[in-house]
């Protein structure tokens, strides 16, 4: 148990009024609350502390997201970002209020983070205070007045057919070949590169099965000139590991030396930007390219929604003027 006075006690309010009450309103309020309280004596009384501390609270809903099948990568930025909410406020869980996250929106906005990625803040901390109700341990969001955020309209090309040239002349190696050639093929995400083993893929068909977020099965497809190049580096390893890729010590490839070796491969070819989600952007506007009708390209990224494979397709000017002509 513990004691709050009376000015404590008014602070409380005025915090929780700030959930429900127009800022206008709150000062009348509490002059109401004020003049109601004088008549009692409430210098000192009891509150309940917490049963259940914030870092219990927090594995918790890590531990449950991770059960439904959250994808590793996705639980690991959940308690990252929780984290360092908690760390910034110094508040509990349980009496963080609006003002305690706008704080710490604005600190990070203040120090150059993008809108982006306080949007994803944004969804983060509003699942998490909805588990948190849903749990019983608190019974409002305090996000419900958080507004989404205006994400800049940033142009993300894929590569060039001179880019990924550059890119194959530039690798050293049978495995550079090998992983540059299976992201062209499949864009597949980075998780889903370095969980995938040599059993996985049909050679016969060219078929492979990939497990994407939240565990959703999906079929990916390799091309007969790629599958050569990944047939040559697995030819060329003399270890026993079911891994499609390994790194350094005949380990499985992490996604942190698969990102090193796209980086030193563009490096190399004198490409900027290269990294593996890049891969997945291109070949999603190579296949709308050719014709393939947006659903199917959907369905080999594994979107949940055809929106998001749609911000993935890049038209040139080129194409909408040759189309133009072609339809006047």
């Amino acid at each position: 148990m513990s004691y709050i006075d009376k000015q404590t006690c008014l602070e409380a309010i005025r915090l929780r009024l700030g959930d429900i009450v127009p800022g206008n309103d709150i000062g009348r309020v509490m002059r109401l609350v004020d003049d109601v309280l004088i008549d009692f004596d409430i210098t000192a009384f009891k509150i309940e502390e917490t049963d259940t501390g914030s870092e219990q609270i927090l594995e918790f809903y890590l531990s449950s997201i991770e059960i439904q099948g959250f994808a590793k990568g996705t639980v690991y930025g959940k308690k990252r970002y929780l984290q360092r909410l908690l760390d910034f406020t110094g508040v509990p869980f349980k009496k963080m209020r609006t003002e305690h996250i706008m704080a710490y929106i604005k600190a990070e906005k203040d120090r150059g983070i993008s809108q982006t990625t306080l949007e994803n803040y944004r969804h983060a901390f509003n699942a998490f205070f909805d588990w948190m109700i849903r749990e019983e341990l608190i019974t409002r969001n305090p996000m419900l007045r958080v507004m989404p955020f205006k994400k800049a309209n940033i142009m993300r090309f894929p590569f060039s057919d001179i880019e990924l040239r550059k890119m194959d002349e530039a690798t050293r190696d049978p495995r550079e070949k090998a992983v540059i050639a299976f992201l062209r093929a499949t864009g597949c995400r980075i998780h889903e590169v370095v969980a995938v083993n040599r059993e996985d893929i049909d050679w016969k068909t060219g078929r492979l099965k990939v497990f994407g977020k939240g565990s959703k099965e999906r079929m990916v497809y390799i091309d007969d000139v790629n599958a050569m190049l990944i047939r040559r580096y697995l030819d060329e390893r003399t270890d026993s590991l079911p891994a499609l890729f390994v790194g350094k010590g005949s380990e499985r490839l992490t996604a942190g030396w698969l990102r090193a070796i796209c980086k030193e491969v563009g490096a190399r070819a004198g490409v900027e930007g290269v990294h593996p989600h890049r891969f997945r952007r291109t070949l999603a506007t190579n296949l709308l390219k050719a014709g393939m009708p947006l659903e199917r390209v959907q369905k080999i990224l594994g979107h949940a929604k055809i929106t998001t494979t749609q911000t993935y397709i890049f038209v040139d000017d080129t194409d909408v003027a040759n189309d133009y002509r072609k339809y006047m």
